[in-house]
């Protein structure tokens, strides 16, 4: 019951922290590859390998974002989840996302690009992270449902 309650806990706090928009958007990043249909960079947070992977679709004009413990890395051990078991690191964490979005963004000035939830408790968090993405760049936020995943879809505003 206590694990219960210090997990809740962390995840109110980063809501929080989300909320309050102090995610920091300047983290360090090194671009590990960089092709006309693909974007990828990899960040460690508490010894755990992350990579962020933006992948073009030519025929629905629109960048994939896939977020993930990077598997070619070896971690100590697996991982259920992407904050899984670093704590009050996973604000550390969101700001490197937030960061290689921004960086994604700046380098492939995407048209359109998405990413999704297929987890209710990520879910929450992910909408608030979109929305304080969305404002802080020049990309509309639109949410759509697709196949019990819940898909958050950026589109450039028009001038």
């Amino acid at each position: 019951m206590r694990w219960l309650c210090q997990e809740k806990e962390k995840q109110v706090r980063l809501r929080e922290y989300l909320i309050n928009e102090k995610i920091d958007l300047s983290m360090p990043l090194n671009v590990t590859k960089n092709e006309w249909d693909m974007f990828e960079t990899k960040f460690t947070v508490n010894n755990i390998k992350y990579r962020f992977l933006a992948v073009r679709d030519d025929e629905e004009d629109i960048w994939e974002v896939i977020f993930n413990i990077d598997k070619d890395m070896p971690t100590k051990k697996e991982v259920s989840g992407i904050t899984g078991e670093i704590g009050i690191k996973a604000f550390e964490l969101f700001s490197h996302l937030g960061s290689a979005l921004v960086k994604f963004i700046k380098v492939k000035n995407p048209e359109t690009f998405a990413f999704s939830s297929d987890q209710e408790s990520r879910t929450k968090l992910y909408d608030r992270f979109a929305k304080m993405i969305a404002q802080k760049t020049k990309y509309k936020l639109s949410n759509e449902v697709f196949r019990g995943s819940k898909n958050f879809v950026f589109k450039r505003k028009k001038k």
